[in-house]
């Protein structure tokens, strides 16, 4: 049982014109600071909605943003897969297999990327990111890779593994990892 109703709404372009062919919305997340919603789409960048999320205010792509296109110059797409919002508000963005697969867009409007250098060995495939109250980003990491754990406050980066003197965790398979609200982050 959930103590909270929950309510579904279907949102088409016929509802929000400016979404007319987007697909893969991975996930969408109300900034707490401002009640704007915000969409993170898998090919598309984010969209920024008002707070009933009946119109788009802005997209932001790489013409805006410090989001990215993927690697394969074949076939570039911005890969936003996740987002979510730090304490004060500021909005980190997972940009999926970009150079720089960190980005935050900051309360007043700019942007940044952050490099993790070659931790991943170029691959930068990055699937979901939390914020805690500690500043740090959780970053789950496809391929068996484990966490990347980011500290914005330090510029600190550093992947957890099941390796014991790394983290120690019970598989480098992971899907999600979640900052409770004591700052006690949980996976799986």
């Amino acid at each position: 049982c959930f103590p909270f109703t929950i309510l579904w709404e279907t949102y088409i372009d016929k509802n929000i014109p400016e979404l007319n062919g987007i697909t893969d919305i991975l996930e969408v997340k109300v900034n707490p600071k401002t009640g704007k919603v915000y969409a993170a789409s898998f090919g598309s960048g984010i969209f920024e909605m008002d707070e009933n999320a009946t119109r788009v205010l802005n997209k932001y792509d790489s013409s805006n943003s410090s989001l990215r296109p993927n690697f394969n110059p074949s076939f570039p797409q911005l890969y936003a897969s996740s987002i979510d919002f730090d304490e004060e508000g500021n909005m980190w963005v997972a940009n999926h297999s970009a150079p720089e697969p960190i980005s935050v867009m900051r309360r007043d409007g700019t942007w940044k990327s952050f490099p993790i250098g070659g931790l991943l060995g170029g691959a930068n495939e990055i699937t979901k990111i939390k914020c805690d109250q500690d500043n740090n980003k959780w970053v789950v990491l496809k391929r068996e890779v484990g966490v990347l754990v980011y500290n914005s406050a330090s510029n600190q980066v550093k992947i957890l593994t099941k390796d014991v003197n790394n983290g120690a965790l019970p598989s480098n398979q992971v899907y999600c990892a979640v900052p409770d609200i004591n700052g006690i982050v949980t996976g799986k």
